[in-house]
């Protein structure tokens, strides 16, 4: 079940920013609809400036105080001979951090004076003083995006997809997938990548839809001259256009990328199953066609995670274990490259190359709390389209007699678990 609760998260994120989106949307469709509404002849009852202070305290622990003035407006009116009250100035509340903005509303307003208000046709208890767009129905769109587009990404994130730990942890960095028929293969050994192929494309196109679809209805609302001044429809229309060009950027992205997906994945081959430090090993890289590439590298990596566990003492007496991953590239190295290929299809494109694993880096495991990884990473870069990146792990093993002593050798998470269970058993 533990492995379930991040998308959980992401679903619940997701839940959140549409029902703040629909409401949103639901809002700037009433204030567009609310110049067209009928009138009727109201008269102020209450007209003040209410104060709400909100206190809390920030990282360092120092109390901030914000203060917030809100105009309360309370009108009478009649329809259709039944009376009606509301307190609503417009389609979102009107808030400031200045108490003068918030009193010029209620001057303007005063308490018997007599006001025009907008009610709508099918329910006239919803009505306003002020029919039009505002600023305020920009920022629930703005915060609902927000929200959908981080909960997707959790959910996308949280995904049962391949990682590298995962493949590293099943000893699977080199999978043996020696195919039936040899002839397939140019070196005997086929390694296992490892790409989340359309995760970007996926949280593109959710998040460029919405910013494309809010932009669409905040140009639509200005053009129809639904604004209810000038500057607000000349500042609108210019967030419609900033945030309408994002989206569409975003959504030719993914396009872009989707097309990329028709890409075939690159095939990396190796001389042998396990590298040695020390000593020369040969590899190939093989893209199939058609495709045309500007370049094609290949890098030799090693990136070092040092895990680091240690128990914090809360103020109420219990303790806290907190375990963290500190990751780092200590090697990394161009080891083959080629410019402008151009692969035609059905045919195969084959980068040879070697290279050396260099001395006094660390083998593939677990040392202690420390562990290195091993991986060829393919980049291509692709004209008119999105680079593609893949990554192979790879094992290298320890040259003879390169073992430290008094080093005990930890190749699982499980064998790691078990060495901090003794030493903490051995320090209590």
């Amino acid at each position: 079940m533990k492995q379930y609760w991040p998308i959980l998260l992401g679903v619940g994120i997701i839940a959140i920013g549409v029902a703040i989106l629909w409401t949103g949307y639901r809002d700037l469709l009433l204030a567009v609809q609310s110049t067209n509404w009928p009138t009727a002849i109201g008269v102020v009852k209450t007209s003040l400036v209410e104060h709400e202070v909100t206190k809390q305290r920030d990282a360092d622990g120092r109390r901030e105080v914000t203060d917030t003035y809100y105009a309360r407006i309370g009108y009478q009116y009649t329809v259709a001979g039944r009376q009606y009250s509301s307190d609503r100035v417009a389609m979102r509340d009107y808030s400031w951090a200045d108490k003068n903005e918030a009193t010029e509303i209620t001057e303007r307003y005063p308490t018997g004076s007599e006001v025009t208000v907008f009610h709508s046709p099918t329910d006239p208890s919803v009505a306003v003083l002020r029919p039009g767009l505002g600023w305020g129905n920009v920022g629930p769109l703005f915060f609902g995006i927000m929200l959908s587009a981080v909960g997707a990404f959790v959910v996308l994130l949280a995904l049962p997809w391949r990682t590298r730990r995962e493949l590293s942890d099943a000893h699977a960095h080199l999978a043996k997938s020696i195919a039936r028929d040899h002839t397939d293969l140019v070196l005997p050994v086929r390694l296992t990548g490892n790409m989340r192929r359309g995760t970007r494309i996926i949280t593109g196109f959710l998040v460029g839809t919405c910013l494309t679809a809010v932009a669409a209805l905040l140009g639509w609302a200005v053009y129809s001259g639904q604004a209810d001044q000038l500057g607000q429809a000349i500042g609108l229309g210019a967030v419609a256009a900033v945030i309408g060009g994002l989206g569409i950027v975003m959504l030719v992205g993914c396009v872009l990328g989707i097309i990329g997906l028709r890409i075939h994945q690159v095939i990396v081959e190796i001389d042998r199953d396990g590298w040695q430090v020390g000593e020369e090993v040969a590899f190939c890289v093989r893209q199939k066609g058609p495709l045309h590439l500007n370049a094609l590298k290949v890098y030799l990596r090693c990136e070092q995670t040092e895990r680091e566990q240690f128990t914090q003492r809360e103020k109420d007496g219990e303790r806290t274990n907190i375990v963290r991953h500190l990751d780092r590239i200590v090697y990394d190295q161009l080891v083959a490259e080629a410019h402008h290929v151009h692969i035609a299809s059905e045919e195969f494109f084959d980068l040879h190359g070697q290279l050396t694993i260099p001395a006094g880096l660390r083998a593939t495991g677990w040392y202690l709390t420390t562990e290195f990884q091993w991986e060829l990473v393919v980049i291509g870069n692709i004209p008119w389209f999105p680079d593609y990146l893949h990554r192979f792990p790879v094992r290298v093993i320890p040259a003879p007699g390169d073992e430290l002593p008094n080093t005990r050798h930890i190749s699982t998470v499980e064998e790691l678990n078990e060495y901090y269970n003794e030493t903490t058993a051995e320090s209590t």
